[in-house]
């Protein structure tokens, strides 16, 4: 993203800005998950982080197709 970014004009300040936010949520979003997945699972850790990851993904696809629905205007 970085070199696309750069090669293509797109502004400094308005890339920043928008990868900061993109990983405050990326992070807050897997703390959360894999927080109340291990509060939920316990000790069976390795089932905790099956379940984050596969809401994590699920969580992606839905972000994406909502966003791909309002690029088309529907």
């Amino acid at each position: 993203m970085n070199a696309a970014a750069g090669s293509s004009g797109y502004p400094v300040w308005r890339f920043v800005a928008l990868s900061a936010v993109g990983c405050v949520v990326w992070a807050g979003a897997y703390v959360g998950i894999g927080a109340g997945a291990g509060s939920w699972f316990g000790d069976q850790w390795w089932l905790a982080l099956i379940v984050a990851v596969v809401v994590a993904i699920l969580l992606g696809f839905v972000v994406d197709r909502l966003i791909r629905r309002q690029a088309n205007g529907s």
